[in-house]
Formats: structure tokens, sequence, C-alpha cells
């Protein structure tokens, strides 16, 4: 049986907001992350997790893509978080029609430069990997003291960039309007990064920089859903 790209929390009546996720993200982090304002105003769609026969980033992409083109339609946002971000991007490089609103978030545009850090990292060994998972605050504090779980949750991590590692690097450009967030405190997205997205859209171009590190969506939970609402309704 085929594995579902996106989990649907429905809200039928709702403008979509599709969110592609960080690397070995749970789904239940996102679910959580959008209880009260953005499930009350929007069809939520959350991508799933990368399948465990994923060999290669195409392979990623092509899981997304025929569904995502299914439920895309211009009055649709979508929301990148981290890899996400560059899922998102290159699946609207491909989209035809009028393109929705799209806010990337916490990470720079691929780049040969970035496609050997994402290598450096995957090939770390399993007590580095951990250490710089922590450093970037990429565990959740519940799972420290479950051993299996955590296990597990390192290993998808790790699995997922070694997909980044084996992507190509692009450059073209994208016919939207484009929004990045960012923390102030990022180790893995500076400031200069998330600017680099203004030479990979041929419209408009906006930075919205929050208090906070890599998962800064996670910790201004209740500012970041009310300024996603805000850009939405602009």
């Amino acid at each position: 049986m085929a594995e579902n790209a996106f989990i649907h929390l429905k809200n039928n009546q709702a403008p979509k907001l599709i969110i592609f996720t960080h690397a070995g993200a749970l789904p239940i982090q996102y679910i959580n992350w959008t209880k009260g304002l953005l499930q009350d105003n929007f069809d939520i769609y959350i991508s799933s997790p990368s399948p465990k026969n994923c060999q290669n980033w195409q392979e990623l992409i092509e899981f997304y893509s025929e569904e995502f083109h299914q439920i895309v339609d211009e009055k649709s946002m979508i929301l990148g978080h981290s890899m996400g971000s560059l899922v998102a991007y290159q699946l609207l490089l491909k989209y035809e029609s009028k393109l929705p609103k799209l806010c990337l978030s916490a990470i720079a545009p691929l780049s040969n430069v970035r496609i050997q850090y994402y290598k450096k990292i995957a090939q770390l060994s399993a007590e580095e990997f951990t250490k710089t998972l922590k450093d970037f605050g990429g565990i959740p504090d519940y799972l420290s003291s479950q051993v299996e779980l955590m296990a597990r949750y390192v290993q998808d991590i790790r699995k997922d960039f070694q997909l980044l590692a084996s992507a190509t690097a692009f450059s073209e450009k994208i016919a939207t309007k484009m929004t990045v967030l960012g923390g102030n405190n990022d180790q893995i997205a500076t400031l200069s990064d998330l600017n680099a997205w203004k030479h990979r859209t041929s419209k408009d171009f906006d930075l919205k920089v929050f208090t906070g590190g890599h998962f800064y969506i996670f910790d201004q939970n209740n500012q970041v859903n009310h300024y996603l609402l805000d850009l939405y309704q602009s």
C-alpha cells in the first residue's frame, strides 16, 4: 500500500496551508503547532516523513509531487521549515498554474557548498551526530529519556541529511512573491543565508526575523502563527 505524502487536518471550508517539515520531523510536532489559530483558519496539509525506501533527493521530490499538485491551488499558502523549504521550492519550480503564497523558513538555498555541509553532517559518528542535533535544538526534550525512540528519531534525521547530501544545486528563479522567516540566533541559517533567497525569486522578497534559534517557530508559536495568518490575509 502506497504511503500518503501528506497528513490532512480537515477544515474544508478554509484556504489550504501546505506545510513541509524539517528533517526527521515527527508529524505530531506540527499537528500540535497548528492547533488553535491555524487549524481554525486553514485546511492544513502536513508533509509525511520521508519514506523508508527513498534512496535520494529526487525520489523524495517525486514522492510528494503528484499528491502536492493535486492539492495546491492559487489560493493556497505554502510553508516550508528548514529542509521542507527546499522541498517546497523545488516542487513549485514545476508548478505551471498561478503560484500560491510562499513562505520559506530557516535554511539557505541549495548550493554545492551547502550540499557538502549536509554530507559532512550525515557522515558524523553517532555520538557526534547526536551532539550536533542537540546543539541545533533539534531533539525534543521528551525524547531525551526514551532511548529507543531517541535512536529511531536520530536515525530518521540522519537519513534526511543523506537525502540532502544527494541533492543537486539549483539556481532557478520562481515567479512568486517570497517571504522568508528565520531566528536571530540560528546557527544553521544566518541572516546572510536567509537573504540569499532574494536571488531565487523574480518577484518581491520579504524577510521576517523572530527571536530564537533554528526552531524558533516552536519557541515563538503564537507570534509566528499570527504572523502567518496576517501574511495570508494581506
